[in-house]
């Protein structure tokens, strides 16, 4: 979450322990670890749905699971919009 991530760092410049910085640099390189992961997925997924023809209900299916993943992208959960994208990944195979 970029807070905590802003909270960790404000902590470590005030009290910079050797400790509180190690925590603030493992969420930094975490955070940017797990969006880019997400966004790669993300660009798979995507690619995927427009490859596999669909029809309106699929399509308007896989929409909304695509906002799904990207609220949960922007609010941080990363762990959960990858599994939310495993599943929809395996929902088009199982469409093919």
């Amino acid at each position: 979450d970029d807070d905590a991530l802003q909270r960790l760092l404000e902590a470590a410049r005030k009290t910079p322990s050797q400790q509180t910085i190690e925590r603030a640099a493992t969420a930094a390189r975490a955070l940017r670890v797990d969006r880019a992961f997400a966004e790669r997925k993300l660009r798979r997924l995507s690619s995927a749905i427009r490859r596999a023809r669909l029809d309106a209900e699929d399509r308007a299916r896989f929409d909304r699971i695509t906002k799904r993943i990207l609220r949960a992208i922007l609010d941080g959960r990363f762990v959960s919009a990858s599994h939310e994208m495993q599943r929809a990944l395996h929902r088009l195979r199982a469409l093919r």
